[in-house]
């Protein structure tokens, strides 16, 4: 849904524009006079609006009553299952919390177990991180002698001679010199 904004809130003159293909049209809008709120005094106008508003629900005559005065008016019935809930919230929230207390802190060893797996977390992870260092060094190694018979067979190809490599950038900048 769209709001749309009165004319007396766009100022002294509202201008309304429409394009059209040959022209622009504008038609001129005169203001409304401001609108007072209606059973408003000149003294309830110049107060704050937050004690106006309170003194409002506070002077209002609606049907509702205080507090002890709609505690006093339930039926026997209607009170016992109020506290039957009560009874029934508060015995849930006890259960809940007991349960807790018994599960985490449990005098049987639950702690101690939880300490010995995390240990035993520990040494499988240092485990882990020791072969993974020694396959790393198997690896190295394997490059390493792949890249020894690559230069080796670059020897018998030169007949010996061993060929130097210009470095990158020596090629990009001076690429019109030939090796």
């Amino acid at each position: 849904m769209i709001a749309r904004i009165p004319a007396q809130r766009l100022g002294s003159v509202a201008r309304r524009s429409f394009n059209s293909s040959s022209k622009i049209c504008t038609k001129d809008v005169p203001k409304a006079p401001p609108i007072a709120p209606t059973g408003l005094t000149a003294r309830q106008q110049s107060q704050d609006p937050h004690q106006l508003a309170s003194e409002m629900v506070k002077n209002a005559p609606d049907s509702r009553i205080s507090g002890t005065e709609a505690l006093s008016a339930l039926t026997p019935q209607q009170k016992m299952r109020n506290y039957s809930t009560a009874v029934g919230l508060a015995s849930f929230c006890v259960g809940v919390w007991y349960y807790s207390i018994s599960a985490v802190g449990q005098a049987g060893g639950g702690i101690d177990e939880l300490r010995f797996e995390a240990q035993e977390a520990r040494d499988n992870l240092s485990k882990k991180s020791v072969e993974e260092i020694n396959a790393e060094e198997l690896a190295h190694l394997d490059d390493t002698a792949d890249e020894i018979a690559q230069q080796e067979e670059e020897l018998i190809i030169t007949g010996g001679e061993k060929k130097v490599k210009r470095p990158m950038w020596k090629k990009v900048l001076l690429f019109w010199k030939k090796e």
